[in-house]
């Protein structure tokens, strides 16, 4: 008898704690119910980081943790935030969001290059993403659940090569496959170029070594000749030059399309990147969900320290919030 209590406690055990966790593939166990997002209706447009709009709207915080973005698969330990704030505003019927969290190191220099000497014409920089180092740049992602399609309709802000245009890439995740939105872009629809030729850079800045920055703009550039452009000119060792070229003008461009009609404004101080996205509630684009319908919707909300995402395998560099209710007004 006292075998088969034993059993019995051991069996209900192992049904409460195994059972209890989101094996299906579908994302982590969603967090308790009084967690909700509550978007103020604002009288002015929060388009920056420090409006005072923020200062009205109180923050939530939204659990995220280093697993996989379809299935429960926790590693430790953690190199991201374990949460980020988030605060929501209507105005005019579109919809801001700010975001908030903390990051030791402002990733922003991806696949850059490294000046290494000054003492030869050839083979003095170093093409930092073919090292075995990581150089990549933080990101942000909010989702919104098209419960109809089965997908989640993206917001993805990246430090360089979206932020450096004051914008955010519009996509679709459906399992874990990422589209880009449509562009009517013509001669490419990145923000962003990859700023290599071969083992060297493509451009550099108009202004030569004196340039320190990381967010090199398309309309600053000059081509980039080794042996013009020598080593001793000025350089100095581990100066970078910036790996993409930035065409700010996209901003501005009518034709830019769903993948681009998400507005970014950023700040990176003390160790915290504070981050505004915004998007009209309705683009009127078959790429998007229509929130301008809605009265609530479900997100969730992802960062990365120094990495790309990936939506099949867990990594200790990329975060993701369970589902959270976006109560609209």
């Amino acid at each position: 008898m006292k075998k088969l209590l034993i059993f019995s406690l051991l069996f209900t055990s192992l049904f409460l704690f195994g059972c209890g966790g989101d094996d299906d593939g579908d994302g982590p166990v969603d967090p308790p119910a009084t967690l909700q997002i509550t978007a103020a209706t604002a009288a002015t447009a929060p388009t920056t980081v420090d409006d005072a709009v923020w200062g009205t709207i109180a923050a939530k915080a939204v659990p995220t943790t280093s697993i996989n973005f379809s299935k429960l698969t926790p590693t430790s330990p953690a190199a991201v935030a374990n949460s980020v704030s988030v605060k929501a505003a209507v105005h005019s019927d579109r919809l801001y969001m700010r975001f908030e969290w903390a990051d030791a190191t402002q990733s922003v220099w991806r696949e850059s290059y490294r000046v290494t000497g000054r003492d030869a014409v050839q083979d003095w920089i170093e093409l930092l993403h073919n090292s075995t180092l990581t150089h990549d740049e933080d990101r942000l992602m909010v989702m919104f659940q098209n419960a109809a399609q089965g997908s989640w309709d993206t917001w993805q802000w990246r430090a360089l090569t979206t932020d450096g245009a004051g914008l955010a890439e519009g996509a679709k995740i459906t399992g874990s496959t990422y589209t880009e939105d449509a562009t009517g872009l013509a001669g490419g629809t990145d923000v962003a170029t990859p700023n290599e030729n071969g083992s060297q850079p493509m451009y550099i800045h108009n202004t030569l070594d004196q340039f320190t920055g990381h967010l090199l703009l398309e309309d600053e550039t000059v081509v980039f000749v080794a042996a013009t452009h020598s080593p001793l000119s000025g350089w100095e060792v581990d100066q970078q030059i910036p790996g993409y070229v930035i065409d700010a003008s996209v901003a501005q461009n009518s034709q830019r399309g769903s993948k681009w009609d998400i507005t970014a404004a950023s700040d990176y101080t003390g160790g915290v990147w504070s981050v505004v996205l915004s998007c009209d509630l309705n683009t009127t684009s078959t790429d998007d969900l229509d929130l301008s319908s809605l009265s609530q919707v479900n997100i969730r909300v992802a960062v990365t320290n120094n990495e790309a995402f990936s939506y099949s395998t867990g990594s200790t560099n990329q975060g993701f919030s369970a589902s959270v209710p976006l109560i609209l007004p």
